[in-house]
């Protein structure tokens, strides 16, 4: 294996409770050689200290201090000032547990892949633990456009912190316009490029479900444009199918994931918005009234499509249907803008 220098991107925002335990955790590393970038998104609280700190303490520790414009942002800026063949993004309140660098390098340098992806654990605040993990005969396993099903059904493109990438192939930046799934988008659109990863059947990441870090994120009132742009990017990606059935298959998945992600923004992110209660129901009459939204309630596999429509929508209901017919079979994928 040839060491090449690994980017470690940790964008930092109102994250000082957690930030250096993610730090060291990086640091406890093995593999070496490393750069630690932390870009502070303009925080508040005393994660820019905690970030000066940390720099002055260890030569691989990098700091940039900017506005605050967003994860996306401080991402997009990390891989601008990257330096490394291979980059990681970190989330600063989670862990990299030993030797997820290392496998992860290794598993590209062998493989020939552009992207290494692991299994990681998700722990809540009560210290319940989840496994998220795919088990494989080899310790690894390759995938590529033909396994584009199995990408799918098991959400392999859902995050972008249990991977490692090649940093030149990073054709498409974070879309700093969304504020939910911009991850997801990221991960989909690079493996859209680079159509060929690797999976390493081990517990590599530990992700921290924290009540802090979903206020933070809850504040993001305007999150169904991310959500929409996961599932469009999914749409796409499932053309890759050939199999008829798998294709429909993937696309009943790929609605699912897209009403899941609209009922954790109406029921989670709205909530903490800040916004007046009127202003919370607007936005989500306003995912309701949304053409694609409608389309997967109408495309949904159900044995018959009995959607009672209220009063005050029956208008916009009949003249979306005039304008287009709403006809998805388990042949067909509709084109959505």
């Amino acid at each position: 294996m040839q060491n090449e220098l690994v980017s470690i991107i940790i964008p930092v925002y109102q994250s000082a409770k957690y930030l250096e335990r993610t730090v060291l955790s990086v640091l406890a590393q093995t593999y070496r050689p490393i750069e630690i970038l932390l870009i502070d998104d303009g925080s508040t609280d005393s994660g820019k200290e905690i970030c000066d700190k940390l720099a002055k303490q260890n030569k691989e520790v990098s700091v940039f201090h900017k506005e605050h414009r967003g994860v996306s942002a401080a991402r997009n800026y990390g891989i601008q000032k990257a330096k490394g063949k291979y980059i990681q993004f970190v989330d600063a309140d989670d862990e990299v547990l030993p030797g997820m660098i290392v496998k992860l390098v290794q598993a590209i340098q062998s493989s020939g892949a552009y992207v290494a992806v692991c299994g990681y654990e998700i722990v809540a605040e009560n210290g319940r633990k989840k496994e998220c993990i795919l088990e494989f005969p080899n310790a690894a396993r390759i995938f590529e456009k033909r396994n584009v099903y199995e990408i799918i059904k098991n959400n392999l493109l859902s995050v972008v912190w249990n991977k490692l990438y090649v940093r030149e192939s990073i054709r498409h930046f974070f879309n700093e316009e969304l504020v939910l799934c911009e991850d997801s988008v990221f991960a989909t659109q690079y493996f859209r490029d680079n159509p060929r990863m690797v999976y390493c059947s081990e517990i590599l990441y530990r992700y921290h479900r924290n009540s802090d870090h979903c206020r933070v994120k809850g504040r993001r009132v305007l999150g169904y444009t991310g959500i929409k742009a996961y599932y469009l990017n999914n749409l796409k990606l499932i053309k890759e199918i050939t199999n008829k059935t798998k294709r429909t298959d993937a696309l009943q998945h790929i609605r699912k994931v897209f009403f899941y992600g609209v009922y954790t923004y109406i029921f989670e992110a709205l909530p903490y918005s800040g916004l007046r209660r009127d202003e919370a129901v607007a936005l989500a009459e306003s995912v309701m009234r949304d053409k694609v939204y409608i389309k997967n309630i109408y495309g949904l596999d159900v044995t018959k499509r009995m959607i009672e429509v209220k009063n005050n929508n029956d208008d916009y209901i009949n003249k979306i249907n005039q304008e287009e017919e709403i006809h998805v079979n388990s042949n067909e994928i509709i084109h959505q803008r």
